[in-house]
């Protein structure tokens, strides 16, 4: 670490204080991808080992939920890892608003999450919103079908934003569904006595709980170094119960036959599913965005999604990739998850229309797609941290202008408070509307991950896509070879410095083709 003020930049806020040159000339993050991977992935599999040998129904069901407890107690540790290094090894680690939910945690907002679910609207509005949205999602039915359903009302319950995907799938379907709120199945009338729970919650915390926390804090890392396992334990406590109340009274009260959820891994999502599910109502979860699992992610499979028994995916394609790599992953359900496809032709139209498009011959202006730089570090991929993916954003723009290209830094729209002062004057523009209307601005595109729902769009433009990849042992060995025809892949590394390297000039040579020969083999196969 070449730093003589010996600090530690541990979020954007203090990227953003002390500049994304600071970073760069002083990069350093304590944490390697290897030991965060090998650390996430023993909380992950030693919870689902003890779950598992418990075989039981409800207590699956509530486990699965408090996936959601795992994922940002790892999240807390990681930071945990962080400050105990710093303390340590004498050194200033520097924090603000952005990391303060792994910094300094709110026990008592984590231990009361689920009976502090709050929902933005009241009865009267929602009562509102359902009328008009039953309108609006079910105008492809017959006048009559559609009033009968208005004043008789449907067991075909929608819960969660209607998405493509899922409007796809109800227009086959061709009948009436009542799209609700989730705060409509919680019923608070009805209330499981307090000794089923008390002797779920005993259950759940001898088999699971006690020894989990042993496994964790018997850890030998600075993960764990001066946690008060303790305090996460009464925390944990106080979350399995609240999760079975609301788990018990939506499973007493549900009637429903089929339920159509989207955000599948909302944790009250979650609960509404295995509560559904477990009352014998046939439940579908829908596929978010265009991922095609061309980066294959079975532990973020199994604890995001493999709860659902039936998953609506758009294509063919799409749905012959995930039977191929997630029909086994190891997880906590016995059931295996079914994937349906609506054989959706929206994206291959749109590839259709803009590869008809003659594409430009000179990349002057290339567009960069930001990485969304919150604090969480995502399991199952390789540098994706806010603190890697900045500073290699940071030194792409710098070989970039020094070719004299014309830089668009496309933010995510939701992260451009933590990135606008910092690209400020170093790209020539910064924009957050949505891709498929912006994409056009560009003569190339780069990216350095694939883990969005952009990276799917942008295969079906007419431009030509750079990848910088560091994860091409985490993809299918057959897409690899597709996709290949349709970008230039650029390989990059992980240092043990967890900074991500690439060679500039295979970089500069990518974009500095006067042709690119674009083939839509992989995009035709997706999307058919």
């Amino acid at each position: 670490m070449n730093n003589l003020d010996n600090l530690v930049l541990g979020d954007m806020s203090s990227v953003r204080e002390k500049s994304i040159h600071y970073l760069s000339d002083n990069y350093f993050w304590p944490v390697s991808d290897d030991d965060f991977s090998e650390f996430y992935k023993y909380m992950y599999i030693e919870y689902i080992k003890l779950v598992k040998s418990e075989n039981n129904a409800n207590i699956n069901n509530i486990a699965t939920v408090e996936f959601s407890f795992i994922s940002n107690l790892i999240q807390i540790l990681h930071y945990n890892y962080v400050r105990e290094y710093s303390i340590k090894n004498g050194l200033n680690l520097v924090t603000g608003k952005d990391s303060e939910q792994y910094i300094n945690p709110n026990w008592d907002n984590i231990k009361h999450y689920y009976s502090n679910l709050f929902f933005p609207h009241g009865k009267v509005v929602r009562m509102i919103r359902r009328f008009a949205r039953n309108i609006i999602f079910n105008k492809n039915l017959p006048f009559v079908k559609l009033i009968n359903g208005l004043i008789f009302g449907s067991d075909s319950v929608s819960i969660g934003s209607n998405d493509k995907t899922k409007k796809e799938f109800i227009r086959s379907k061709n009948k009436f569904y009542d799209h609700i709120d989730w705060p409509s199945l919680v019923i608070v009338d009805i209330n499981p006595s307090d000794e089923i729970i008390a002797e779920y919650v005993k259950i759940f915390t001898t088999s699971i709980i006690d020894p989990y926390l042993k496994k964790i804090s018997n850890h030998n890392s600075l993960f764990v170094k001066n946690v008060d396992f303790d305090r996460v334990k009464d925390v944990w406590l106080t979350r399995v119960f609240e999760a079975y109340l609301l788990y018990f009274s939506i499973k007493s009260s549900a009637k429903s036959s089929e339920l159509l959820v989207t955000e599948m891994s909302k944790p009250i999502h979650k609960i509404i599913t295995v509560a559904y599910q477990d009352s014998g109502c046939k439940v579908y979860g829908f596929h978010h965005g265009n991922d095609s699992a061309i980066h294959i992610n079975k532990l973020l499979f199994s604890i995001s999604i493999s709860h659902c028994y039936n998953l609506v995916v758009p294509t063919n394609g799409i749905k012959d990739r995930y039977k191929k790599h997630y029909s086994n992953t190891y997880r906590i359900s016995n059931m295996s998850t079914r994937f349906i496809s609506v054989n959706s032709k929206e994206m291959y139209k749109i590839y259709s229309n803009n590869a008809s498009i003659s594409n430009v011959s000179d990349c002057d202006t290339v567009m960069i797609m930001g990485y969304p730089c919150n604090s969480g570090r995502y399991i199952g991929h390789r540098g994706l941290f806010f603190y890697q993916q900045v500073d290699l954003e940071f030194r792409l723009i710098s070989l970039l202008k020094s070719k004299n290209k014309r830089i668009i830094y496309k933010a995510h729209p939701d992260r451009l408070e933590e990135v606008e002062s910092v690209f400020n004057g170093i790209v020539d523009e910064i924009i957050t509307e949505p891709f498929e209307r912006v994409w056009n601005k560009a003569d190339l595109l780069i990216f350095t991950y694939t883990s969005t729902t952009t990276f799917g769009f942008a295969l079906t433009t007419n431009l030509p896509i750079v990848l910088l990849d560091s994860e091409e042992d985490m993809r299918d060995a057959d897409d690899v070879e597709l996709i290949d025809s349709r970008i230039i892949r650029v390989p990059s590394r992980i240092g043990a410095d967890t900074r991500i390297y690439f060679e500039n000039d295979k970089l500069i040579k990518a974009i500095a083709q006067s042709n690119y020969d674009i083939a839509y083999d992989y995009v035709k196969d997706i999307y058919r």
